[in-house]
């Protein structure tokens, strides 16, 4: 009797494991689509596996959490971002009934949620489950080596999000031994008797081991690129571009979303219209390697999409924009649920386009309706800020500045939601609110209080004299010290604009001469004449080459037009007259 009750037992745990080898291939099934970017084929291999799963094990059962994060991870990709919410919060609410809250295996799932979150741009709420995450693991004793620096390379990966580059690198700075240490392909170890032996790690040890490295190598160049170091940034893209072809090839999305990153940043700091990217770079080629492993719905294919049509709106290439155009727009019909977000993060860049076309008729009408109508779009989302962002920039073209003023205060609400209120980055959105009080307002002394709380306490500490705002932030400043009579801190600030400028452009670079030639402008109010002379004498020198460029000849002309204010003020008027008429 004994001998068949072990029989038994023992056919009902081989049916028991049987059944589980079988799910957990659905699951991976499920998995490979979504790395894949296949949501729509994803979802459908998931809802399988689980009528599968509760078929036999019934609701809950210990593979609930997974598959609600799954799920959560597919309405993300997708742009259903309610319906990603709502799977998130399954996904913790399930996890928290079938293991304790305080577990390790919890905190592992917390941190798999901020991922989804960093992915999403809501770095405040990543970095709450990152932090909750972490206080687990220290209780657990479980806070060390590999956990803590996975931890801590997403947590730097919120905090640059947010803007905290400094605190960030910190973080990441500690870890780059031990992420570079374990890619190895055979790592040593001590057996049971004391001796030192080598193993080979499995090809999927290998290749977690290797994507954890090429997150840190992105990461942290992305944050020097955030914070205006370029330098240090063009390095470590580099490196890591290096790293990541030769050991996970170019067609890894991880090698992929660092050629597209080091793109933007060329493109966001000066990369002219009339340029080619550098070889390898650029961003028809990082969505060539991208569609050679992935769907065009993969989420970082989206985003390659949108900077190709912005690239090429910029560059005035209508027949490429329009194509490109078709290929996103029937790509989005076809692979997303309708009510997607993705249709109004197209319409974003289609407003840009009627925009520059001096087609503004009923377009802030339309790009309400658009973010207002769409039932899956929150307020609190990075799509609402640009299409608000549009909505600010319209206002200025049509002269609307209530519109104008109320559209930045908007972003300055949602990017406190989605980052923090005390967060650098949402210190930033008031800063242009503060240049825009300046520009179009008599509000200056709000202005001011806003430079001094965000520029002065916080944002200039956190940045680098390259950052994209930092020289138009300066600039304000600068006029509004001379506009409220306090020129020491004028004269001081100007100078530091000076050498921001010398450093972000070449000697010959036409937006060198558009930045002395704002300086001299302000020169010449604070008295300085000589000082106005020499930045002129370089800007005209560095314009004159570009004189019979039509894209160059309006800062050409505003130069000579500052020059003759110069030679007026020196009673040369006969000069400043021919200056004129030469303008």
């Amino acid at each position: 009797m004994k001998k068949v009750f072990l029989i038994v037992l023992c056919s009902l745990f081989s049916l028991a494991s049987f059944a589980q080898a079988k799910f957990d291939k659905l699951k991976a099934k499920a998995d490979v689509l979504i790395e894949g970017g296949d949501y729509g084929l994803a979802d459908k291999a998931l809802e399988k596996f689980y009528t599968k799963v509760t078929k036999k094990l019934g609701k809950p059962n210990k593979y609930t959490p997974a598959y609600y994060l799954a799920r959560a991870s597919i309405k993300l990709g997708s742009g259903m971002i309610y319906d990603f919410e709502s799977a998130v919060r399954e996904a913790i609410q399930s996890d928290s009934a079938l293991n304790n809250v305080n577990s390790v295996a919890h905190a592992i799932l917390l941190k798999e949620v901020a991922a989804l979150y960093l992915q999403s741009g809501s770095f405040q709420v990543a970095r709450r489950h990152l932090e909750k995450s972490q206080q687990i693991l220290e209780a657990n004793q479980a806070f060390k080596d590999v956990a803590k620096a996975q931890v801590e390379t997403a947590l730097a990966e919120a905090l640059t999000g947010q803007g905290y580059f400094n605190e960030a690198l910190e973080l990441l700075r500690s870890h780059e031994r031990i992420f570079a240490g374990r890619a190895v392909k055979q790592e040593s170890y001590v057996d049971e008797k004391g001796s030192l032996k080598t193993r080979r790690l499995s090809e999927t040890d290998l290749t977690a081991r290797f994507h954890d490295y090429a997150n840190w190598f992105t990461v942290i160049a992305n944050c020097y690129r955030l914070k205006g170091a370029h330098i240090s940034a063009d390095s470590a893209f580099t490196a890591g571009a290096t790293w990541m072809e030769r050991n996970l090839g170019n067609t890894d999305v991880a090698f992929v979303r660092n050629q597209y990153l080091f793109s933007r940043m060329l493109v966001e700091n000066g990369l002219k219209t009339d340029q080619d990217f550098p070889r390898g770079l650029g961003f028809d080629r990082a969505l060539n390697y991208m569609l050679s492993r992935h769907a065009r719905s993969h989420y970082l294919s989206v985003q390659i999409y949108e900077q190709m049509l912005k690239r090429l709106l910029l560059q005035d290439n209508t027949s490429r924009y329009l194509n490109t155009k078709l290929e996103y727009e029937k790509m989005i019909e076809k692979s997303f649920p309708s009510g997607s977000i993705y249709s109004v993060r197209l319409q974003a860049v289609e407003f840009n386009r009627k925009l520059s076309g001096d087609k503004t008729r009923n377009l802030e009408s339309e790009a309400l309706k658009a973010i207002s109508n769409n039932q899956n779009l929150p307020r609190n989302n990075a799509t609402t800020a640009e299409v608000l962002d549009f909505l600010a920039q319209l206002g200025l073209e049509v002269k609307n500045y209530g519109a104008t003023e109320k559209y930045l205060r908007e972003i300055i609400d949602i990017r406190s939601a989605l980052l923090g209120a005390d967060a650098p980055e949402t210190h930033l959105a008031r800063l242009h609110l503060a240049n825009f009080y300046l520009d179009y307002t008599n509000k200056i002394i709000d202005a001011g209080r806003i430079y001094g709380e965000s520029f002065i306490n916080v944002v200039q500490k956190q940045i680098s004299p390259g950052h994209p705002d930092n020289l138009e932030i300066l600039n304000h400043m600068a006029i509004l010290y001379e506009l409220t009579d306090n020129y020491a801190r004028a004269t001081a600030i100007l100078k530091r604009a000076g050498e921001v400028a010398r450093q972000k452009y070449s000697d010959t670079d036409g937006l060198f001469a558009v930045e002395l030639t704002k300086i001299a402008n302000l020169e010449l109010k604070l008295g300085q004449y000589e000082e106005a002379e020499k930045d002129l004498g370089k800007a005209l020198g560095i314009l004159e080459e570009k004189r019979k460029d039509p894209d160059w000849q309006p800062a050409f002309v505003n130069a000579i037009e500052t020059n003759a204010k110069l030679l007026g003020i020196k009673g040369l008027f006969d000069d400043a007259e021919d200056a004129l008429d030469r303008s």
